[in-house]
Formats: structure tokens, sequence, C-alpha cells
């Protein structure tokens, strides 16, 4: 049976790459000119579904597919979120296997997250919800705090400002963030910045069965990130389950105490002055480098995909390969030019290391995604240059 892939990026690029090769036809609703359509294994469907449309606007562009059932395999919050909503009769002919509406929602909202995992009892940063600028009032900044401020739904302010947060530090900074931000309509939070170098971060990923077992896990740790202090992984390295023992405990008590259900991916941060690894966010679907967790030996599509079909899924043994790292290239060489320039790192260091290991966009059986973004890339530049 066909996969439907909703949404487009790395992210459903890597989700048809994990399920192609198994021989599963792969369709996405990404548009045309989106770097997953260029992947061999993709075949575009027509129809301009938006990534905010509705259940019933999905459940009407699903009456109308050229296809008698297909899999939906969301890869994004808004995606899941509505494919959890779609209509009893739209489910039973396009099945899926994602966690259920309400506790997608909250997962996804900052505010509901953060009462999550305090009645879980899992280690999180001090959260501050400003739900006006009348709200600052009331908070005092120790000397020397810093805070991340980003909006209640990621995705959104991801979509507005082209970053995943603010770290601001003094009370005039926050007034004036919370100022732009409340005028375009996002609701503002104020988190705990952790201390620790970009290594202390880790992420678990894995695949809860619909009982809520955690049938798959598999373990990486962050490298370098950019921008710098509170930006996306760059350059990750897998680690043994068995190495970050404690930070896969916490993990398999917030999946299982919050009812996730399907593919999660949960990052966490080590404090460097206490040791606790931190929970900061969980995506309850595939994420950026879901297709490094298949080239590792942990394939959580093919999971979901055949537990939506009713089909055996057998618990992962643990084993995967450790050690293994993973490249955006593009992101990853703003990320050394900073740090050559702050004097920490050589290029010379960083090229062996994008020689090596997984790519989040090349791949060998798959050159056109990173052929299509190389071309279109450099004609901007020429268009830039010309218009000088």
């Amino acid at each position: 049976m066909p996969a439907l892939v909703l949404g487009g990026t790395v992210t459903a690029l890597g989700t048809a790459r994990s399920l192609g090769p198994l021989g599963i036809p792969v369709y996405s609703t990404c548009p045309a000119d989106d770097v997953a359509a260029k992947s061999r294994w993709v075949r575009v469907l027509d129809g301009g579904l938006a990534e905010f449309s509705t259940p019933e606007q999905l459940a009407s562009y699903l009456a109308r597919a050229p296809f008698e059932r297909m899999v939906l395999i969301p890869c994004s919050d808004t995606w899941a979120e509505t494919v959890a909503a779609l209509p009893a009769e739209s489910s039973a002919r396009f099945p899926s296997f994602v966690s259920p509406h309400a506790v997608l929602r909250e997962l996804n909202d900052k505010e509901s997250f953060a009462s999550l995992v305090r009645r879980l009892e899992v280690p999180h940063p001090q959260t501050l919800f400003v739900h006006g600028v009348s709200d600052l009032d009331g908070i005092d900044l120790a000397p020397g705090t810093q805070f991340f401020l980003k909006a209640r739904n990621s995705q959104k302010f991801m979509a507005k400002t082209g970053v995943k947060a603010y770290m601001v530090s003094s009370p005039g900074e926050i007034r004036r963030r919370v100022e732009e931000l409340a005028g375009a309509g996002l609701g503002v939070v104020l988190q705990e910045y952790i201390p620790g170098p970009p290594t202390n971060h880790y992420f678990v990923d894995g695949f809860t069965d619909g009982q809520g077992r955690v049938l798959a896990r598999f373990a990486r740790q962050r490298q370098r990130m950019h921008p710098p202090h509170f930006g996306n992984s760059t350059f990750l390295r897998s680690v043994a389950l068995a190495d970050v023992a404690d930070i896969v405990a916490t993990v398999d008590r917030l999946v299982t105490g919050c009812g996730l259900r399907g593919i999660f991916s949960v990052e966490l941060k080590r404090d460097a002055n206490t040791g606790v690894a931190r929970v900061l966010e969980v995506n309850a679907r595939p994420w950026w480098y879901v297709h490094y967790a298949t080239a590792c030996g942990v394939n959580v599509c093919e999971m979901t995909y055949r537990w939506a079909l009713g089909e055996p899924v057998a618990a992962h043994d643990g084993n995967y390969r450790v050690g293994r790292t993973c490249v955006y290239v593009r992101p990853d060489l703003r990320a050394c030019r900073e740090l050559r320039r702050a004097g920490k790192l050589s290029l010379i260091t960083c090229v062996p290391q994008w020689l090596g290991g997984e790519h989040m966009v090349f791949n060998a059986s798959d050159p056109k995604p990173l052929l299509y973004r190389f071309t279109r890339e450099a004609g901007a530049q020429l268009k830039r240059l010309v218009g000088r």
C-alpha cells in the first residue's frame, strides 16, 4: 500500500528515504519546488493542500485521492494534529498511527507541556508564560540570568521569525521582544537557559506501540549547532543507549506517562552545573534527522507504517551503529565559520567530518535533492551578483 507523506522539507525527504527502498510507494503533498519532491522515492500529488489545512479539508482532499487506501505519515506538528482529528470514515480508508489529538495538543503547546512534565516529575527548565506586556512587571531577573524567549507554538514562531528562539538577559530586551511577538499574534514563553556546550544536548528517538510500550530507541549527541546557542543541530554523533541510561529512563517515563503513540523524538540538555538532563522538547512525528536513525539501523518510519496496517512490529534489540555521524553541511559550514572566528575550530577539522558519515541532504543513491538545492542556491547567488 502507498504511503502519503504530509508535509515537505528534509523531514519528508528522510521519511521517503526510509520507506522507498523497502518497496513502499511514497507520495507527498509537498510543493513541486520542495527538496523532498526531487527525491527518486517521491511522487508529488497535485491538489494544493496547505500546511494548515483543517481535518475537514484534508478529508475532502483524501476523498479525491487516486488511491483506494494510503497510509498517512504526518511530518510536522500541525499535520500530526490534523491527522489525529480526521473523521472516522477517512481514517478507515487512510490509516495512520499517531498520538491521540489531546496528547498532541498537550505536547505542542509550551504551557500545557510545562504542566505535563511537572505532573510526571520529569526534569525541565524553569518556564514562565507571558500573556501580555503587563505580565513582565512581575518577573524578577537575577543578574546574569539568561532566558530563551520563544512562542508557545514553536512551528509558527519559526515560520514568523526564521529562528527557534531569542536569547535575552535584560528586562528591556525582554519587553522589546514581547511587544514585537505580541504584535504578530504569538503567545510568548520565557525559558531558562541551561548552561553547557552543544555536546550536552542529547536526543532519544523511537517508537511506541498501541499499548504505549517503547519498541525502539536511538540516541544521538549534538556536536555542533547553528545559531550557536539556540539553533538546530548541524553535526551529530550516535551514542549507545547504555552510555546515556539516565536520559533513556527520563524519556521512557515521559513518553509512556503522557500517552504518546507512534514515532517520537525527545530533546534534552544536561545541565553543566548539576549534571541533570532536562527535557526541552518532544516531537511526536518524524524529525529532521529521521533517515539518520534509519541508516544506523532504527527505522521508525517502517514501524509506524506497518503498525498502521495492522502488521506485526517486533521490538528493536537496541543494537545500532554507534559513533556514526551525520551532518547538515550548509548550516554546519556557518557553524564552523563562527567557531573558527572565535578561535575554537579549524575548517580543516570540519572537512574530514563532512566526508564521512551520513548527510542530511546528500545520498549517493538519491542525488537529485542535493543537486537541485545546489543549483537553486547558485542561481540565487548569481542573481544577487548581477543585481549589484
